[in-house]
Order: C-alpha cells, then sequence, then structure tokens
C-alpha cells in the first residue's frame, strides 16, 4: 500500500514535468518563428523582434531546468531508502504550491502512516462503478472494434472526425489530455486512431475557437506531427485568417487575429514539403498578412523545385 502511494506521488510528479515540457515544446516552436521572422524586420522593429527571440531562448532554458527539477524529486520519491528521510521530502512536495502535488503527497503520507484504512477504502472504490470517458470508450473501440482494426485508414480518419465533431468536445481539456497520453500506445492501430483523433481536435480548435490563445495551442501541437494526416489540418489553418480575443500581459481581453497560428502552420507545411503543401504556400503569396505573404514568397523562391518530401530537420546542438 506504501509503495501504490509512492507511485501515484511519482507519477503525479512525472506529469507534471510532461505539462512544463509543453511549455518548452511551444517555446521552441516560438523560438523557431521568430527566427524565420527576423529577415523581414529592420531598425527598431528588428531590435525589438531580437529582445523577443532573447527573451524566449532565455525563458527556454529556465524551463528546461524546471522539466529536469521535476524529473529529479519524480526519482527522488523512489529512490529514497524510507523513514524520516523520505517523509521530510513528500513534506517539502505539499509546500510547493502546486495542487496536484499537494494531493498526491498528502495521498502517500496518509498511505504510510494508515496502510490499513487505505486498503480499506481502495477496495471500496474498486467496487463502485466506473463511468468511462469519452477517449477511454474510444480507446476500447480501437481495440474491439472489427470495422476499426480491419479496414483501411479512412475508416479510422471518419472515426477520428465524428468523435471531434461531438458537442463539447472543442472545449474538453481532459480529453485532449487523454489522447496525448495515449499517442504512446502499445497497439499500432490504436496509436493511429488516436494521432488521427488528436489531428481532427487539434485542426477543430484551431479554426474554431474565439479564444485565440487556445486556438494558438492546438496549431503547436498540429505542428508537432510528422504524418501527411496532419497536411490537410494545416491547409486549412493557414487559409483561415480570422479574428478573435486574446489575453494581455495585464490580464485584459483584446481584440485580436490568427496571423501567429497562421505563420507556424505554413512553415510547418514549408517542412513538410509534398505538393499539397506547395499548392497551399503558393496560394499564400497575396494574403492579406504581408508577413505570410513574404514568408510564402521567400519559401517558394528558396525551393523551387518539386516538394516530393520532407525536409530534414538540423540537429539539435547538445
Amino acid at each position: 500500500m506504501i509503495g501504490l502511494g509512492l507511485r501515484q506521488l511519482r507519477e503525479a510528479l512525472d506529469r507534471k514535468a510532461d505539462e512544463v515540457q509543453r511549455e518548452f515544446v511551444g517555446l521552441t516552436d516560438m523560438i523557431a518563428t521568430l527566427n524565420a521572422e527576423l529577415l523581414e524586420h529592420h531598425g527598431e522593429a528588428r531590435n525589438e523582434h531580437l529582445a523577443k527571440l532573447k527573451a524566449a531562448k532565455a525563458r527556454q532554458v529556465a524551463v528546461a531546468e524546471e522539466i529536469n527539477t521535476w524529473r529529479e524529486r519524480a526519482r527522488h520519491v523512489v529512490q529514497t531508502s524510507g523513514g524520516q528521510s523520505l517523509r521530510v521530502f513528500i513534506d517539502g512536495l505539499r509546500a510547493l504550491g502546486d495542487e496536484a502535488i499537494s494531493r498526491a503527497a498528502e495521498q502517500a503520507l496518509w498511505m504510510m502512516d494508515s496502510p490499513e484504512e487505505a486498503m480499506d477504502f481502495m477496495a471500496q472504490q474498486a467496487n463502485l462503478p466506473q463511468e468511462q470517458s469519452p477517449v477511454a470508450r474510444l480507446l476500447e473501440r480501437g481495440r474491439t472494434d472489427y470495422d476499426l482494426r480491419v479496414g483501411d485508414r479512412t475508416v479510422r480518419t471518419r472515426a477520428a472526425v465524428e468523435f471531434a465533431n461531438r458537442p463539447g468536445m472543442l472545449q474538453n481539456e481532459v480529453a485532449l489530455k487523454e489522447l496525448e497520453t495515449a499517442l504512446d500506445d502499445q497497439d499500432p492501430l490504436v496509436r493511429e486512431l488516436v494521432m488521427l483523433t488528436s489531428i481532427s481536435l487539434h485542426r477543430a480548435r484551431s479554426i474554431g475557437l474565439a479564444d485565440l490563445d487556445q486556438a494558438f495551442e492546438s496549431v503547436k501541437q498540429l505542428a508537432r506531427f510528422d504524418d501527411p494526416a496532419v497536411i490537410p489540418a494545416l491547409v486549412a489553418v493557414v487559409n483561415s485568417p480570422r479574428s478573435g480575443f486574446t489575453i494581455s500581459e495585464s490580464g485584459q481581453s483584446e481584440e485580436g487575429d490568427n496571423s501567429r497560428g497562421r505563420m507556424v502552420a505554413l512553415l510547418r507545411l514549408v517542412e513538410l514539403h509534398t505538393p499539397e503543401a506547395k499548392a497551399a504556400v503558393h496560394g499564400r503569396q497575396t494574403d492579406r498578412n504581408k508577413e505570410i505573404a513574404t514568408a510564402a514568397k521567400r519559401a517558394l523562391e528558396l525551393f523551387p523545385g518539386p516538394w516530393n518530401g520532407p525536409l530534414k530537420r538540423k540537429p539539435k546542438k547538445s
């Protein structure tokens, strides 16, 4: 029982590290976008752009350190020999101010102090009927549904689109997190179904949410996929200029547009480098956003020939 409490605490710490890592991925995308836009700025505008780039890189370093800290805490939970030193460490986790971590730490301490009571409680919980989440039901279908397992990708794509179009899914953050976790499922057909569903859901959020900050996060998630199935989603984003609202640094709601998300989608299409991607980039040469139009023209100048496959990404410097 004590081991279960520690395992749950370690999992909570790992989830926190994963959460911070998503910010790191977002910063990586932001830095790539800022670098791509650098040549388009001159004079004072260039200095301001460089300042943004410097701030993003500094934040990325800080986030990387934070990820390492949370990972080390997760390892420490299972490596500490126990007794008073373990209790002191878990008490310290409660003081970090993170609600999920504090709750997991308190539960671990309770299981250490009252193992019999904890066992009774867990037995009662195991006997309660558990309602499956929409994602859990989707995963079960992916494992057992004959059509989803025998049919070609078209069948799984249709199921993915149907899932994304369900009422309420556009704002369902829990479903997004469940899908992200399931991207590493051991079953390859389930993995494909989850990937296609994630792409469909992020596509819908990217072009449908009035909250442009949330929509931008979904564009960045789309940009992480290497599968050709993401290309129509990115094309839909880059071809859909629209307005909405963002939250300023002061916490106020402001009107804005989705240009930054469209730029991320455009640059990713250049990287994916397929005929469909080239057609979308070609169509943006006269975009009403001058930066997107300039980026599209520049991409076609750099790569005038056929686009027949992904560009190789430069390896990250260690």
